[in-house]
């Protein structure tokens, strides 16, 4: 249940929820996602793609479509403990990124420090 804050058409920052339902995929690492976003679903796609032995990171792939609006999407998520990029992993993580199809320089950063007063 992903919290997250967007910023409306007048300018003014809310907080929003979305409540995805999970199944579990056949395959270990597998995952089939469902969201009712606006009055329309997304039915999407995740795997692991790789993560570390330590768990000092984690690197997900997904695919979704939310077909009554015509939409497909794919990417991946990269997770971490602190939230910085695992520099010694660098080269590990470009080489999972490839076998998805996906070029590092596509990725975006994303900053939560200053993202506080979620309302959790």
């Amino acid at each position: 249940e992903p919290v997250f804050k967007t910023i409306t058409l007048d300018g003014h920052e809310v907080w929003r929820r979305r409540r995805y339902r999970v199944r579990r995929g056949s395959t270990p690492g597998t995952f089939y996602y469902s969201v009712l976003d606006n009055g329309v679903t997304s039915n999407e796609y995740w795997r692991i793609l790789d993560c570390a032995e330590d768990l000092t990171y984690c690197l997900f792939y997904y695919s979704g479509a939310a077909a009554t609006a015509g939409l497909s999407y794919s990417g991946a998520v990269l997770a971490t403990v602190d939230g910085s990029w695992p520099e010694v992993y660098t080269d590990r993580i470009h080489a999972a990124l490839h076998t998805a199809g996906i070029e590092p320089w596509e990725l975006s950063s994303v900053d939560n420090s200053q993202c506080v007063g979620a309302p959790l």
